[in-house]
């Protein structure tokens, strides 16, 4: 099990210089110091698969899913006053998770450490900035919410909003994760919490970042990632089925409409209801995630209009690689923020019954958790057999994500200030509708983001219905 970070310690754990790695089929991929001062790697064999899928999952010009972490703060004292706090804090992270400040060129990350304290401002002012108004949070309860606060960017960039106590980071989903953004925001409400609490200025190490920059997933799990190994596995891969059970509909005449704002709607179950879930999942011998997933497919069968003549679906499945990672120091291998997440297209038939559907899911998703470094390597040559035939007719189809519990990852109390609210959302550029699932605080929360050019608010809001339906058959929901 991953390690809780420890960000008030691991600020000054490192020596600031890069170790000399051992020999590896994979040290072409690690950070190298280059004659002008940068440090630069390329793009991790993962990553690669991960950024093309983002950009031929959109519109030409676009790039999917991009991430949204969003932090919802209670507190008693003035929220202007935590401006400085936070943009000091911003600053301070940087240094546990430097690639926050590196850039990515399509090709690979570079990353320029900060020699003093004018160049780490001149990088805040760049990425720290204030928002006013209420454009993110719609106060109404049911009521969908928009996504896209801070407009489209090419590295991370923190908006902190005073008016509603609101920390929002927008990043390309390529840096990092869903339990990355965990980790960063986690870091961040530790360090921002101290410098709260303190009126001594901070005191800076510059070059200690050095150390920490992220290895990419490949290396970091020693997985095999040669070409070699990549052609063998995509000749060895059977060819995908191309029809599809689910196919949601979309706007009318919008096939060629550019993608506008991402949307927002989600369910949060009461203690009570997370509870009863839990029992009657474990009572049939399954695990949350196949039997939420499977509750939503047989929603989205419900809510398409034409019956299809196949039960298949693919379904995109993701998986946590952090706990293969190794070396030191744990922020640049398996506690960092960085993108460590497989992916695995995997075919199931839809069943009649939810639970049988479910089975199916629990057989892939246990031998995903099995076979994790084998899939590593299987990941890009399979997803780009599967996806390429299937693109059309997967973006029309529904995803999910699941984060699990953050009971453990995340506090609710951070010294005086309370984490009321945490989300990590992605901004959809095309038809599909992704689902994250969660639970924090003891209450599973069940989000779903779409894109307004392709789906009404109203069509949304009924297949989560139908999805809450499809559980209620089983649960008695409050």
């Amino acid at each position: 099990m991953t390690p809780k970070s420890n960000s008030l310690q691991r600020l000054n754990l490192v020596s600031g210089h890069l170790s000399t790695p051992p020999p590896s089929p994979n040290n072409h991929l690690r950070w190298i110091h280059t004659e002008n001062g940068e440090y630069t790697r390329p793009i991790d064999p993962l990553e690669d698969f991960a950024q093309d899928l983002f950009l031929e999952f959109a519109q030409p010009g676009y790039r999917n899913f991009d991430v949204f972490v969003n932090l919802r703060l209670e507190f008693d004292r003035d929220p202007t006053s935590l401006i400085s706090v936070a943009r000091e804090t911003w600053k301070n992270i940087r240094f546990l998770h430097p690639l926050l400040g590196a850039r990515f060129d399509g090709k690979g990350f570079i990353y320029r450490s900060p020699r003093d304290e004018g160049e780490l401002q001149q990088w805040a002012d760049e990425t720290f900035v204030i928002m006013e108004g209420n454009s993110l949070h719609n106060p109404r309860p049911g009521c969908a919410e928009n996504v896209t606060v801070l407009e489209h960017c090419e590295y991370p960039i923190m908006a902190y909003l005073p008016g509603e106590k609101r920390i929002v980071i927008r990043l390309p989903h390529v840096y990092t994760d869903g339990l990355g953004t965990v980790i960063l925001a986690n870091d961040f409400l530790k360090e921002l919490s101290r410098l709260a609490a303190t009126t001594t200025p901070p005191r800076r190490s510059f070059g200690t970042d050095i150390q920490n920059l992220a290895q990419g997933v490949s290396l970091a799990a020693e997985a095999d990632s040669t070409p070699e190994t990549y052609e063998k596995e995509k000749s060895a891969c059977p060819a995908p089925i191309e029809e599809e059970a689910i196919r949601l509909p979309t706007k009318e005449n919008s096939s060629n409409t550019p993608p506008g704002a991402s949307r927002l709607q989600k369910i949060r179950f009461t203690h009570n209801d997370t509870v009863n879930i839990l029992k009657h999942v474990r009572s049939r011998g399954l695990k949350l995630t196949p039997f939420i997933h499977s509750a939503l497919l047989h929603a989205a069968r419900r809510a398409s209009p034409s019956k299809p003549q196949t039960d298949n679906h693919t379904a995109f499945l993701l998986f946590n690689c952090r706990s293969h990672c190794r070396g030191s120091p744990a922020i640049a291998t398996y506690d960092s923020f960085a993108y460590r997440t497989g992916m695995w297209f995997a075919q199931v038939p839809l069943k009649q019954d939810v639970h049988d559907t479910a089975l199916g899911f629990k057989d892939e998703y246990a031998n995903l958790l099995d076979n994790k470094v084998t899939m590593m390597s299987r990941m890009p040559p399979w997803g780009k057999k599967t996806a390429t035939p299937l693109m059309d007719k997967m973006e029309n189809s529904i995803m999910l994500s699941s984060f699990g519990s953050l009971d453990g990852r995340l506090e609710r109390d951070y010294g005086d200030i309370k984490l009321q609210e945490f989300s990590t959302v992605l901004h959809v550029v095309n038809p599909v509708v992704f689902f994250v699932l969660q639970t924090f605080a003891d209450q599973l929360e069940l989000r779903v983001t779409y894109n307004e050019a392709y789906h009404e608010d109203s069509q949304v809001a009924e297949l989560l219905q139908l999805a809450r339906e499809e559980i209620g058959q089983f649960v008695a929901l409050e």
